[in-house]
């Protein structure tokens, strides 16, 4: 894996946040080597005219760290008084009592000299909630010591073979998703019902316990792919109609379960409360949009406290905040010229084996950035070396803190 694009060279840009390690060499990182949506964004940059060496996985580790709270009452557990026999009166010329003991300056009673007056929680016990400003400040000075922990660039390259193997699997999906509407069977995964810790959203549905009819639990879509701004299989401002979208987040769906494809892109019902990690990514990657296009700290902050869609909760608002902060000063110095910023992006499905584009699908996505190296710039991009905690340095960054 390396983050370094030579001077003039162009790549696609992947932003990605994950909770669990994306230090080098991690299970993270392997996985990219057989990850189609790499090759995919190939495709897509050539259709904008642009040849990427690339993509240029973009990845920041959610923040773990959780608000202290105070500790239970019936849990709390103080410490005893501790006190000591009192060295100055063992002195032959020691003064009457009462009288202060020399060494600790504390009052002698009874030839007894108290060394801790007890009544104080234990270190590990709290008295009282972490407020949100405490909680903000240990987050930041986490990110600022570890930001080799949180901020990731990895350039993922393929070669010729490896995009025509990826071009295959795509067009093998398309396939599959095709024989099963011309079916209308939609097998179920069950493999796939818990993954990470999470649980399908459709869950409920498969297992008889909801109907994907419940408006408490489902929301039908106007659009079958939320990412993308244009309809699909229907007409278009220019009179014609286009052929169906077949997009990477489909894609994914029906690899994953085509009984959850079907939900999601057939009927277009999706839940109407977004689970924790996907309102979050989409929460950080809206300032990361707009710190991509203007490398505005205070903006893209400030985009992120107004998302009151996606019901962001303050702690989580903090570490996003924080993370941007972090971001900020961790690449806001590459040499580097942003092409674009979420493009989206049209091209045919090519059948690898005769060249010829499908009649059943148009491939679709948007890309997060489209970037090239600065031709007069000969510094490398790599980020071996740590850069300082994040400290605010301007006008801008100080009213992230605000």
């Amino acid at each position: 894996m390396s983050s370094h694009l030579q001077p003039g060279q162009a790549a696609v840009v992947e932003h990605k946040t994950a909770l669990g390690d994306i230090g080098e060499g991690s299970p993270y990182w392997r996985k990219l080597v057989l990850d189609s949506q790499v090759s995919n964004y190939h495709a897509a940059a050539q259709a904008l005219g642009v040849e990427p060496v690339g993509v240029l996985y973009d990845v920041v580790r959610k923040v773990a760290l959780e608000p202290y709270l105070a500790t239970p009452v019936e849990e709390r557990k103080y410490k005893q008084l501790r006190d000591k026999a009192c060295p100055t009166c063992k002195k032959k010329s020691a003064p009457p009592a009462p009288h202060v003991d020399e060494a600790t300056g504390n009052k002698c009673f009874e030839g007894r000299v108290v060394t801790d007056p007890g009544g104080q929680l234990y270190a590990n016990q709290r008295e009282f909630d972490e407020t949100l400003d405490e909680y903000r400040e240990r987050v930041r000075q986490e990110i600022g010591a570890n930001p080799d922990k949180y901020f990731r660039r990895g350039l993922i390259v393929r070669n010729e073979a490896e995009r025509r193997e990826a071009a295959f699997d795509v067009w093998m999906v398309g396939q599959q998703i095709r024989e099963s509407q011309l079916a209308n069977a939609w097998p179920r995964n069950t493999d796939a019902c818990t993954q990470y810790n999470s649980t399908c959203d459709y869950w409920p549905v498969c297992a008889g316990e909801a109907s994907i009819e419940d408006p408490l639990r489902y929301e039908h879509t106007a659009a079958q792919h939320e990412e993308l701004g244009g309809a699909s299989g229907e007409a278009a401002s220019d009179g014609r109609v286009h052929l169906p979208l077949l997009t990477t987040s489909s894609a994914k769906a029906y690899r994953s379960c085509p009984r959850r494809y079907y939900f999601a892109y057939e009927t277009r019902m999706r839940p109407v409360r977004k689970s924790h990690a996907l309102r979050f990514g989409t929460l950080f990657h809206r300032g990361l949009e707009v710190w991509w296009s203007t490398v505005d700290l205070a903006r893209a902050i400030e985009v992120m406290r107004g998302a009151g869609d996606l019901d962001i909760d303050p702690v989580d608002l903090i570490r996003a905040e924080e993370l941007m902060l972090g971001y900020h000063v961790r690449w806001r110095g590459e040499h580097i010229d942003v092409l674009a910023v979420e493009r989206e992006f049209r091209a045919p499905l090519i059948n690898p084996a005769s060249g010829k584009p499908s009649r059943t699908w148009q491939r679709a996505g948007k890309m997060d950035a489209v970037v090239r190296a600065r031709e007069a710039e000969v510094e490398s991009t790599s980020t071996d070396e740590s850069p300082p905690a994040p400290q605010p340095d301007s006008e801008a960054e100080a009213a992230a803190e605000e």
